[in-house]
């Protein structure tokens, strides 16, 4: 089923999910699986700080280096290792 952005339910749904300035929206539901929502917006500036902190806890690899996870039951860490061989550990989230 598809709405178009200025619809009463899709209104309704962005301001039950608390968005604000959304771009695009798209909800899909399949029986017995959880619900996906994907959505773009323009964050304002207090948002962008926000991330700041996460850019410096974690190393960012570009898409492009083709990341194959090796990371093994037990570890403290998400292990990652490129094309060139170069591994890369990631903290788990507590």
């Amino acid at each position: 089923m598809a709405f178009s952005g200025g619809d009463p339910v899709c209104l309704e749904i962005l301001q039950a999910l608390g968005l604000k300035e959304v771009i695009d929206l798209d909800i899909s539901m399949h029986l017995g699986s959880a619900a996906e929502i994907t959505v773009r917006y323009y964050a304002d500036r207090e948002d962008i700080k926000k991330i700041v902190p996460l850019l410096r806890k974690y190393k960012l690899v570009p898409i492009e280096a083709e990341l194959f996870e090796i990371t093994a039951i037990g570890d403290s860490y998400r292990s990652f290792i490129n094309k060139d061989g170069e591994t890369i550990k990631v903290p788990l989230e507590e």
